[in-house]
């Protein structure tokens, strides 16, 4: 391990437990779809996820207030109970049109394509 100043703090980013939509290959965009559910995969990552926090003794997670990454902060959080601050400016990118659609099917499109020629 590195040795830091005392005055140094270390960040973990953490995305998220695979979602339903993550298995689809669904664009979630900045949708906050409140029926999307962790995956057994997901639900899997979020334990290996609280166990890493806990080893590294955190002393804050932020996240944003969406379901899907809020979920996943208090279930890492469970056994911690360090605080948790919600913060729009973590949202994911705005997709547009594209948010909620099948990844495969928006990239044969004619407009995604030119946006990349």
């Amino acid at each position: 391990m590195i040795e830091t100043p005392k005055k140094s703090k270390i960040i973990y980013l953490y995305r998220h437990g695979e979602t339903t939509w993550n298995e689809e290959d669904r664009i979630k965009g900045q949708l906050d779809d409140k029926d999307t559910q962790f995956t057994k995969l997901g639900m899997e990552q979020v334990k290996e996820l609280s166990q890493k926090l806990r080893i590294n003794d955190i002393q804050v997670i932020y996240c944003s207030d969406y379901k899907r990454t809020s979920e996943t902060a208090k279930m890492a959080n469970n056994n911690l109970g360090v605080p948790i601050i919600y913060q729009k400016e973590l949202h994911g990118l705005n997709m547009g049109s594209y948010q909620g659609r099948i990844l495969n099917e928006c990239v044969e499109e004619d407009e995604l394509k030119k946006s990349f020629t």
